[in-house]
């Protein structure tokens, strides 16, 4: 009798072993439904995420030739991450440049009068482009001479524009051809001061001042003298 009782002791505690051993090394809880996948962690996921919306924006990239800009923002952002924060708020000179395309806005600079030289590189200026679009926050820019004065020319497609921003310095500006929307916010945030600037008229704001800018139904090309050091101001955009 004594021994029957101490083998069924050992079988029950071998028994105990097996089903201690088999839970841990496939446990589900009470409520999940597909204990034999793997489950993803919430990282994984997220950057499963990322990778489709790339995806989904890659044939765009490729076509404004800016795949090799992203890659570029996303190392730069990895080299200033730790960078002590400006005093003013915003993203500082978040605006890539490229030597890419641009060939409707030169053919719209040459028709509005302004002369270019074998010098003159067109250059592409992409603010925000993590967030916003080409056309919502771009523009063209280039170098090149009115009146015999070299200035830099900034150029826009109908309905192009930049969003809310400021500088650190005086923004004065020429428009040379076709209607440009300006909208300032004197007193802060709110309601902007909205004006319609026409083709020969002069426009600027001071500085700190945020402001937007957008093209009208024909587009826009404005211009100011390239030896002034406000044409090398920098500018923080307002975040999205």
């Amino acid at each position: 009798m004594g021994c029957l009782v101490r083998l069924s002791l050992a079988v029950l505690i071998v028994l105990s072993t097996c089903f201690v051993t088999n839970c841990e090394e496939g446990s589900c809880s009470r409520d999940g439904q597909d204990c034999g996948e793997e489950e993803k962690s919430f990282m994984v996921k997220t950057e499963d995420k990322v990778e489709e919306l790339g995806d989904l924006g890659e044939n765009i990239l490729e076509d404004e030739g800016i795949v090799e800009e992203n890659e570029n923002l996303k190392d730069e952002k990895r080299e200033t991450m730790y960078d002590n924060e400006e005093e003013v708020d915003g993203m500082f000179e978040p605006c890539v440049k490229t030597e890419y395309g641009g060939q409707l806005h030169k053919m719209m600079i040459l028709q509005a009068g302004y002369k270019l030289t074998e010098d003159s590189k067109i250059i592409r200026v992409h603010c925000q482009p993590e967030s916003d679009e080409f056309f919502a926050n771009g523009y063209y820019q280039t170098t090149g001479y009115v009146d015999d004065e070299e200035v830099l020319i900034v150029a826009m497609l109908p309905s192009q524009g930049l969003q809310p921003h400021a500088h650190d310095l005086v923004e004065d500006i020429t428009l040379g051809y076709g209607e440009l929307a300006y909208f300032t916010w004197l007193d802060g945030p709110g309601i902007p001061s909205n004006r319609t600037i026409l083709a020969g008229s002069p426009v600027g704001v001071g500085s700190g001042v945020t402001h937007a800018v957008f093209a009208g139904p024909e587009g826009a090309v404005y211009h100011e003298p390239l030896h002034r050091e406000n044409a090398a101001r920098k500018a923080w955009f307002a975040p999205n």
